[in-house]
């Protein structure tokens, strides 16, 4: 709190933390806004921002209610002044407002333009002005255009009062624009060589800032506590000032030596370890790396090491959706999803290998139950099965025995847990294979036809036909999803082959559609 609060206000800040959703901190801020002093309204705005950040972009529909517009202008006039204080609670409002208002919002426009008079009086500290530049970044104002120049005129003669994990932060928030924020990177690059901005990366650079920023040992008075604090930001200040020069494409060229320093210090850092690091930024700092012409240093070679690692040790149901994850995230990613499409790779053969020799139903079972398999190799897996129990003596007694025991349970969770993932063949295969076994969860079966219902306008009449067999044989053949297939399958029925137009019909003639059974014989006499 950037106020003194009296004990309601303390109630107040204490119902607030205990919130666990948006809405109801969003209910306490309808109720007692009119009560807030500029304490518990800092609270309410940052507590509302952290429980909304996992909604994403709709978090900015928050921010557009009118409690919280309400809120904002209440606190903005608390704050009027142009003290320390009231610079404390303006960078406050921001960083809460930069995840929840809408990008184009006035209120949001005006806060940062105060924001902006007060840092061009000085009247901001370092931490201020650290916070509000990554807020003003996080709504992709620092991309292009006046805000950035202001805001970088502002830093460049304070720029020796950042400790290392502020100045990287800060390199970074001008040289790489937020996801999905405004501008794009040919943007960032060219509004770089603009003045402030272009003296701000060079200043950041010289010799004098880079030493004693990250450089230099810590006085000999120093505790550990303070070398300990020291040693930590720039274990976070250097990868991120790497990357953020890598991105900035500053022409002419950074000095090498300039380079070389922030390499040197992760280097010779006594507690550096890139296994501490988290998987988008060991890419980024090997991307940073290569780009910057140090590909073949030694700290490249530790943290392509342990990106191998990491791809090792990922959980293959998740392998999928990580790389799709991280292809929205630019070429920064690139060292990352080349580790991790080889470690896909290199799971699928594996797992393909034990599916294809498995020695008998019950192996290949257990084998479905315990490892984790992706939602292809799932389906693979199944479709193999079913193949195994129709060579059996007695394809429908063993089916019964193997679907009633708890590892076919474990499969049929995974099934419909990846349901939503199978491709349209993957889908027909797996429900036929489902159709095979006799396997009649209700829970299943009614997930694949609701999957196949939307996937009509992708599946071909086959695959539709097909899909059909299945539920009919299993005595599912329910409304409206019947009907819907059953249109579906009519309009092409002149392509289907007679083999799958007698299969049909014998699935169908037991459930007594007479009407189906008067459209599929003309067609089959046809047919043969």
């Amino acid at each position: 709190p950037f106020c003194a609060m009296s004990t309601s206000q303390n109630d107040f800040r204490n119902e607030l933390l205990a919130c666990t959703s948006h809405t109801q901190v969003l209910a306490h801020i309808e109720e007692h806004a009119h009560q807030y002093e500029c304490g518990a309204g800092s609270v309410a705005l940052h507590v509302l921002a952290a429980t909304a950040r996992p909604l994403g972009a709709e978090a900015r529909q928050i921010g557009a209610t009118h409690a919280v517009g309400r809120l904002v202008m209440q606190l903005g006039g608390q704050l009027a002044g142009g003290t320390e204080l009231d610079a404390n609670g303006l960078v406050a409002l921001l960083w809460a407002l930069a995840t929840l208002a809408p990008l184009e919002s006035a209120l949001l426009s005006g806060l940062v333009g105060r924001i902006l008079l007060l840092t061009s009086r000085a009247a901001c500290s370092p931490a201020q002005l650290h916070i509000s530049t990554q807020a003003i970044a996080a709504l992709g104002l620092l991309a292009s255009g006046p805000t950035a120049r202001k805001l970088a005129t502002a830093l460049l003669p304070r720029i020796g009062s950042f400790n290392a994990a502020q100045l990287g932060d800060l390199l970074r928030a001008f040289a790489i624009p937020p996801t999905g924020g405004g501008g794009d990177e040919a943007d960032a690059v060219a509004h770089r060589a603009e003045g402030a901005i272009e003296a701000f990366f060079r200043e950041a650079l010289a010799p004098l800032t880079l030493s004693a920023t990250f450089l230099d040992p810590p006085p000999a008075s120093a505790t550990h506590l303070e070398r300990a604090r020291l040693a930590a930001r720039r274990l976070h200040g250097a990868p991120t000032a790497l990357v953020a020069l890598a991105a900035a494409n500053l022409d002419p060229p950074a000095e090498p030596a300039a380079i070389d320093g922030l390499l040197g210090s992760l280097e010779r850092a006594r507690f550096f370890s890139a296994e501490r690091l988290g998987l988008q930024t060991l890419s980024e700092l090997a991307w940073a790396l290569r780009k910057l012409g140090r590909g073949q240093s030694q700290l490249a070679a530790k943290v392509e090491a342990v990106l191998r690692q990491r791809a090792a040790q990922a959980d293959p149901t998740t392998l999928d959706a990580l790389i799709e994850q991280l292809v929205t995230l630019g070429e920064r990613l690139v060292p990352a999803l080349a580790v991790l499409r080889e470690q896909q790779a290199h799971v699928g053969e594996t797992l393909r290998a034990q599916i294809s020799s498995a020695a008998d139903e019950r192996s290949l079972l257990s084998l479905m139950a315990e490892r984790p398999l992706p939602a292809s190799l799932l389906c693979d897996a199944l479709v193999r099965l079913a193949a195994l129990v129709q060579d059996c003596p007695d394809p429908d007694a063993w089916a019964a025995s193997l679907t009633a025991g708890p590892d076919f349970a474990a499969v049929a969770v995974k099934l419909y847990d990846a349901i939503e993932l199978l491709e349209a063949a993957q889908l027909r295969d797996s429900l036929c294979a489902l159709a095979a076994l006799r396997v009649r969860d209700p829970r299943t079966l009614i997930a694949y036809m609701e999957r196949v219902v939307s996937m009509l306008h992708v599946l071909t009449a086959s695959d539709t036909a097909r899909c059909l067999w299945a539920f009919c044989s299993l005595g599912l053949a329910q409304a409206p999803a019947y009907h819907k297939m059953m249109r579906a399958v009519d309009k092409k029925m002149d392509s289907l082959q007679p083999d799958l137009l007698c299969q049909l019909l014998r699935a169908i003639v037991p459930l007594g559609r007479a009407a189906a059974c008067s459209r599929l014989q003309p067609r089959l006499a046809l047919q043969l």
